[in-house]
């Protein structure tokens, strides 16, 4: 048995040595994405601290070089809304309990505060190890770290306008290596969030059970999710084959980053190789931090065909002219613009145009069934033919107030005279708020998203007004469109209108002074659903059966949906999600009267600390019909709900 098991600890020692460990060189990054990396950690942190205390050494596995600041890839990898998700990762937040024991290892109370500032700002569950790795000396609440990071070996860097702010801008590019594990041709994509909403979006992995999905140099090459087809990046000529060389490496040659903003650019000319001589892709946040700018210069061996893709769940506007799109989400808009010098092998310009697509395998690309169809879900793009040389610049401007108030104007900068100017950042600030004449307690001018409470019988929206220094700044006021929703403070600087900043006030209706024990739950007298996960049982009638052991379970975008009958009053809906301690879900409810013309109640997601009924209140009205819109949860698509109950306020 003993030389069982020194057999085992020798393979372990040599796998450690010659792949693992290697892979968090220099910088703590991991190439298989922030989901892998916090899978991987697991194990390689209970290997290391079973050594430690059972054999009293590591055998300096612990000073790998990088090690000791892997805690802070996943977070640097992660926007206010999602993260940037390459290869076969889930978009959701990665929190792993493993960096309390990296930073309780290496000393390090900034890592400690950072993490559990995260599971306190994201809802996430605590676990058995954090218990064991907490040191309460060490947390130091409200902590920040640098606004840019760049991993170099990985070759990924990330950009953002604030930490601990909803609605940050946040921006990503991928390069680095197409020959890893989970890994999709994927070198240039980009994600980009603003406005608490995902803009430019990585669509993740596809079934694993599908065939060949391992077989990276064969039908790994026939999904769409896994081309560059199916990212934010560039095709060259396809023709059903490989869309990047399958063994590229691309650089990320230089970065900047300053108070103002920073930047990436990225040497893609090995991934396109058989086309090109010389290819380029730069990522920015700039303008004080407010817009994002992809830029890409192209060398092309021959006249070529080149398309350049971005993909989106937002709504698609795009102008007559094609020089500019209106992207809409969430109830917040983004303006899309284009600026372009692309030429034929005379030297001719050719026009560059914005166009829409739906997220599907090109005419010349294979399709295999059972991949995933990529529903509510549409690509931007740009297509040149017979181009020979091009430069395609593409700038992302959320909107903030109306769009006539937005500086639009950009104009294409050449890569190699790319810089971010001097200056400190501009953070546009009231002094003061006040809700319906009472100052707001907990205001703080450098936070921008607030919880206000409302009692349940709220129905009108209430007055924000704000106290400000108006030889600098101009302040709007959006109010909110109904109860529970979300009004705004739109503040601009006077010496520079384009910069803004926004602070967001959620009006939630909330119990106050006896209203729980008034809630009344009504009868439902049947359920429907867009569909049921039938095989295994978990039908839409277990939603209503009074047993929190079974549940209605659907994956993707699907609906279930109560009928009370008769109208009556409705105040607030409760569902008891399964596994709801552990994750939160996303969900929309609607009510109607009919069936046909629906009110949307509320837009939001569960606390993801609760298994027993957690109440969403509404505003106050009648309905008959109740209709839940699931968008999956924070580790995966499925919605699963134990129990759904609709309360009326007596």
């Amino acid at each position: 048995m003993e030389q069982f098991g020194g057999k085992i600890l020798d393979i372990a020692f040599n796998a450690l040595e010659d792949f693992i460990l290697l892979e968090f060189t220099p910088d703590g990054a991991w190439a298989e994405g922030p989901s892998y990396w916090k899978y991987t950690l697991e194990y390689i942190v209970r290997f290391i601290s079973s050594l430690e205390t059972a054999l009293g050494t590591s055998y300096g596995y612990d000073q790998t070089p990088g090690l000791n600041k892997t805690g802070y890839f996943p977070t640097y990898l992660s926007g206010a809304v999602g993260s940037l998700n390459y290869g076969d990762a889930s978009n959701n937040k990665v929190i792993a309990a493993e960096e309390l024991w990296i930073a309780k290892k290496y000393g390090d109370r900034l890592l400690a505060s950072v993490h559990l500032d995260n599971k306190i700002k994201y809802r996430n569950a605590g676990t058995e190890f954090e218990m064991l790795w907490y040191e309460p000396d060490s947390y130091l609440p409200g902590q920040t770290l640098e606004l840019d990071q760049y991993f170099s070996g990985t070759e990924v860097a990330t950009f953002r306008s604030k930490w601990d702010d909803p609605n940050t801008s946040f921006l990503g590019l991928k390069a680095g290596n197409n020959v890893v594990s989970h890994g999709h041709y994927d070198l240039g994509s980009f994600v980009f969030e603003a406005l608490g909403q995902q803009w430019a979006i990585d669509l993740g992995k596809d079934d694993y059970n599908l065939p060949g999905y391992s077989n990276y140099d064969k039908e790994r090459l026939t999904y769409y999710r896994l081309n560059p087809e199916g990212h934010n990046t560039l095709v060259i000529n396809p023709d059903g084959g490989a869309q990047q060389n399958i063994k590229a490496f691309a650089k990320i040659e230089k970065t900047e980053s300053k108070p103002l903003g920073g930047f990436a650019i990225a040497n893609l000319t090995e991934a396109y190789d058989k086309h090109v001589s010389s290819a380029k892709r730069g990522v920015m946040l700039a303008s004080n931090r407010t817009r994002a700018t992809i830029q890409d210069e192209v060398s092309f061996l021959n006249p070529s065909t080149a398309y350049w893709f971005m993909h989106t769940e937002a709504d698609i506007q795009v102008s007559d002219d094609g020089q500019s799109a209106i992207l809409t989400k969430g109830g917040e808009k983004l303006w899309v613009g284009l600026d372009s010098d692309a030429r034929d092998a005379s030297g001719r310009p050719i026009e560059a145009k914005l166009g829409v697509m739906d997220a599907k395998p090109l005419p010349e690309s294979p399709n295999p069934p059972k991949q995933h169809q990529n529903e509510g879900i549409r690509k931007l793009f740009v297509k040149l033919d017979e181009v020979k040389e091009m430069r395609i610049t593409v700038t992302l401007i959320p909107i903030v107030g109306a769009l006539e108030d937005t500086d639009t104007s950009f104009t294409g900068v050449p890569l190699d005279q790319w810089t971010i100017a001097d200056g400190e950042l501009t953070i546009p600030v009231v002094q003061s708020v006040s809700i319906d004449g009472e100052p707001l307690p907990s205001f703080n001018e450098q936070t921008f998203s607030y919880d206000i409470r409302l009692p349940l019988d709220r129905t009108n929206v209430p007055v924000v007004e704000a106290v400000y220094d108006h030889t600098l700044y101009n302040v709007q006021v959006v109010p909110a469109d109904d109860v529970p929703g979300i009004a705004r403070l739109i503040v601009s600087s006077v010496q520079s209108p384009e910069i803004k900043s926004i602070y967001y006030f959620n009006l939630k209706l909330t119990p106050l002074d006896g209203e729980e024990e008034r809630l009344t739950e009504l009868p439902v007298e049947a359920v429907s659903a867009s569909a049921s996960q039938a095989d295994k049982g978990n039908t839409e009638d277990k939603a209503i059966d009074g047993n929190f052991d079974t549940y209605w379970g659907a994956e993707g975008d699907q609906w279930i949906m109560l009928d009370l009958g008769e109208a009556k009053t409705v105040n607030s809906v409760g569902i008891a999600f399964i596994r709801g301690n552990e994750r939160s879900f996303k969900y929309e409810i609607e009510t109607s009267l009919d069936g046909e013309n629906w009110y949307k109640a509320f837009t939001g997601t569960s606390s993801g600390e609760s298994l027993d009924i957690e109440k969403t209140y509404l505003r106050q009205h009648d309905a008959r019909y109740v209709r839940i819109t699931g968008h999956g949860n924070s580790v995966n698509q499925w919605n699963s709900y134990a129990e759904v109950r609709v309360y009326q306020l007596q």
